[in-house]
């Protein structure tokens, strides 16, 4: 399978179960995630969305590895932990699933800001 189609095969799995899940029927969520993930059941809630644990955000990408706004709260935690190459690959991740995301593009432009002052720091 090329990365085109490793994309499209990830879009499929995320429409299918991200739909009834963000309509809060998980029971169907869980069902239509079943599916594409066996062995896999949902997180029972969701993280803040401003949590700076980094592993808060992993059990729903153990659901759905495609979810860029997942990828895009993971990237966050790790920005805030300074963690910046695992902030880097979630970012680059989200990009390459949804390049005209403009929240991801935003916290891509913060990420290579800190890796700026990094160097500067550094040098």
């Amino acid at each position: 399978m090329d990365t085109t189609e490793k994309l499209e095969a990830c879009q499929r799995k995320k429409s299918n179960g991200n739909a009834p899940f963000k309509a809060g029927r998980f029971e169907l969520a869980s069902k239509k995630y079943g599916k594409e993930f066996p062995d896999t059941k949902l997180p029972s809630k969701s993280p803040s969305r401003n949590s700076n644990n980094p592993k808060s955000w992993q059990q729903f990408l153990e659901v759905d590895p495609c979810s860029v706004e997942a990828l895009f709260r993971r990237s966050q935690a790790y920005l805030r932990t300074s963690d910046l190459e695992k902030a880097e690959g979630d970012i680059m991740r989200a990009l390459a699933i949804d390049p005209n995301n403009r929240e991801v593009r935003l916290d891509y432009q913060e990420l290579k800001g800190k890796k700026r002052q990094y160097i500067r720091h550094e040098g």
